[in-house]
């Protein structure tokens, strides 16, 4: 079953995160974007919880996308994910830039800015640094409306 089993509220250094526990239903690497997975048949109500995956600008992308995954995992199993707060090292494309707004763009785990991707998506974050040669950069997360 797919539940969030803890929320976490209380701050890091001056930072104030805040994460949950969730059950992702695929592998997932530390860095990458979370989703609500709407495709995912097995665990469709309320009552049974939701089962997230790596985001990208699907139906799940755009709109549900809830944070940064502070694990890594080879198959489906359970994940920490910082819903709120400063995240150092989350999946960017290499052209963000430091203040961009982020979406979720169209490779999996990764954000980008809203001007690469435009504005039909929910702003998910802002880049605390610029995206490097790897992909990562320091980003801010703005709290999914369903976790606050």
């Amino acid at each position: 079953m797919a539940r969030v089993f803890r929320m976490d509220y209380a701050g890091t250094g001056d930072y104030g995160t805040q994460s949950i526990r969730v059950w992702c239903t695929a592998a997932v690497t530390a860095g990458d974007w979370i989703a609500i997975d709407s495709n995912d048949t097995t665990n469709p109500s309320a009552l049974e919880g939701w089962s997230f995956v790596t985001a990208d600008s699907g139906v799940e992308g755009d709109y549900d996308t809830i944070g940064v995954a502070m694990d890594t995992t080879t198959a489906a199993g359970f994940v920490t994910v910082q819903i709120a707060g400063r995240y150092d090292g989350a999946n960017v494309a290499d052209a963000v830039t430091l203040g961009q707004n982020l979406v979720i763009s169209t490779t999996a785990g990764r954000a980008a800015a809203v001007a690469a991707e435009g504005t039909s998506s929910r702003i998910i974050g802002k880049a605390l640094s610029a995206g490097d040669a790897n992909n990562d950069a320091n980003v801010w997360i703005f709290p999914h409306p369903a976790f606050v």
